[in-house]
């Protein structure tokens, strides 16, 4: 979680630097650069949580700490990536960043569905 945090304090950092770059007070001030960044930190902002909430009931369900760490680290890395394609243009960081959110999304939910029916993984 530390890493999530950290994540949402650079992509505001980006967009307060772009803010004050182009002396813009609110919004977007029509700069692309400055959109990019405000739909960067708001991207994230709307799926972390989420995320982390699975991985935290996910744990509470006795999940195997080693998977934990994996989807966790996987479900940061996949934010890093898209925040980075959003941020600099580039689509298919985008692409593989929102689809190994979404995955890892499905994936935990899946989990937690079947520690719920009382299914034990190994581990």
């Amino acid at each position: 979680m530390p890493l999530a945090a950290f994540l949402i304090v650079a992509l505001a950092r980006n967009v307060n630097a772009l803010q004050r770059l182009h002396k813009v007070a609110l919004a977007d001030g029509g700069y692309k650069d400055l959109l990019a960044a405000i739909r960067a930190h708001a991207n994230a902002v709307e799926y972390l949580p989420i995320g982390l909430l699975l991985l935290i009931v996910f744990e509470l369900n006795q999940g195997p700490i080693w998977l934990i760490h994996v989807l966790g680290s996987l479900f940061i890395i996949g934010r890093v990536i898209h925040a980075n394609g959003v941020s600099k243009a580039i689509i298919p960081r985008r692409i593989i960043g929102m689809q190994l959110t979404i995955w890892l999304l499905i994936i935990m939910a899946v989990l937690n569905l079947l520690a719920l029916a009382g299914i034990q993984l190994p581990g």
